[in-house]
């Protein structure tokens, strides 16, 4: 009886392993068939999908007008032994250019301080030293030194060199940065845009003829740095007598300013 049982034990257990071999098996089969499916699909995907044709051109447009803004820069500066007397002497003056300013009509809102300062002035005693240690005298305090400039600008362009002989004849002697631009100029920049646009655009049509193409839909747009330069619109200040000199206005040329925009454009050819 014990053998009997203990075969049917093994055949039992003979069975169960074989069934596991063949689920086994199975499985393996499936997941390799799987990534074989897979692969098939992978090498496939957008093999369908037709390359799409393309040319690129390139435009620029260009804008020249007068300019509408003129700016330039002053400084004020005085030295005394105290700080507080330099500063009275610097307010005077700025005072002074201020009304000046005013009286040429310069608004409140244009002018604008863009830096005051005030610094130590020190003398360094030389020494003639003929045997070391040489030692180095301390430095010698002379005095101070206070400064402020203004930037100021004038809307009405025809008059800066006015203004600027006001200046003079207040005996202000560092005028500087005089430029010429365009106030609020997005509408130009705008108009240079749209006739670089037209310049691509003209070129994508004549290329399109010449390779026996049709111009489709544009696929793909960029838009350069825009540009702005002047043509002699930095002026020189001009004048019979240096700025704190005998005096006559300052000639200074307008000018014009040119606004130009650089755009890129992909079409899709047929």
């Amino acid at each position: 009886m014990n053998f009997l049982a203990g075969e049917e034990n093994a055949r039992a257990r003979a069975k169960m392993i074989k069934s596991v071999l063949i689920l086994m098996f199975s499985a393996t089969l499936l997941f390799i068939i799987l990534a074989l499916n897979g692969l098939k699909t992978y090498g496939t995907i957008g093999a369908d999908i037709q390359p799409v044709s393309t040319i690129t051109v390139s435009g620029e447009g260009e804008v020249v007008a007068t300019a509408t803004l003129a700016t330039f820069s002053y400084t004020v500066k005085n030295e005394a032994d105290k700080v507080a007397d330099a500063q009275a002497e610097v307010t005077k003056t700025i005072d002074a250019t201020l009304v000046a300013l005013g009286e040429q009509g310069i608004e409140e809102k244009d002018i604008k301080t863009t830096n005051y300062s005030i610094a130590p002035r020190y003398s360094y005693p030389q020494i003639q030293c003929f045997r070391a240690p040489c030692v180095q005298p301390d430095r010698v305090l002379e005095g101070y030194t206070v400064s402020q400039s203004i930037s100021v600008k004038v809307r009405d362009v025809d008059n800066a060199g006015v203004v600027l002989g006001s200046l003079g004849e207040i005996g202000v002697d560092n005028v500087g940065g005089l430029n010429f631009t365009i106030d609020e100029d997005d509408a130009l920049k705008n108009e240079a845009r749209e006739i670089a646009i037209k310049d691509a655009r003209k070129e994508a049509k004549q290329l399109a003829q010449d390779l026996g193409v049709r111009l489709g839909r544009v696929v793909n747009f960029s838009e350069g740095g825009r540009g702005f330069y002047a043509k002699y619109a930095v002026a020189e200040m001009a004048m019979d007598g240096a700025i704190g000199g005998a005096l006559s206005s300052p000639k200074v040329p307008v000018g014009e300013n040119t606004i130009t925009a650089n755009v890129s454009i992909t079409y899709e050819i047929k």
